[in-house]
């Protein structure tokens, strides 16, 4: 999950979910160069980051040979000191299914 915020900062974390509440923090942190970068501008946030296709998390989704269906939300609260998300005020799934080609993240 991730936030960009006015003064600049962002906030990347490694999160796992299966329902309508606020994801915990994976015990396994498979982020990887998180400080990449992260803006806000005209309400567009862009967030860079790496993870690895294929991770030794139970809790991850291995990004193999399978698509998958993308979640986008948005809206709702981040809190940075403590990492606290609310439930997002609003969010869409992709209309097709998005891959990551073989040799990404590698």
């Amino acid at each position: 999950m991730g936030a960009a915020f006015s003064d600049g900062t962002f906030a990347i974390t490694d999160r796992y979910t299966m329902g309508q509440f606020e994801p915990p923090l994976d015990k396994v942190d498979n982020i990887l160069n998180r400080g990449k970068s992260g803006s806000l501008q005209n309400g567009v946030t862009t967030l860079t980051f790496e993870r690895r296709r294929i991770t030794q998390d139970a809790t991850d989704v291995s990004l193999n040979t399978t698509c998958y269906y993308q979640l986008f939300a948005w809206g709702g609260k981040y809190d940075q000191k403590t990492n606290m998300a609310r439930y997002h005020a609003q969010r869409f799934t992709s209309a097709e299914l998005i891959c990551v080609p073989d040799g990404c993240g590698e």
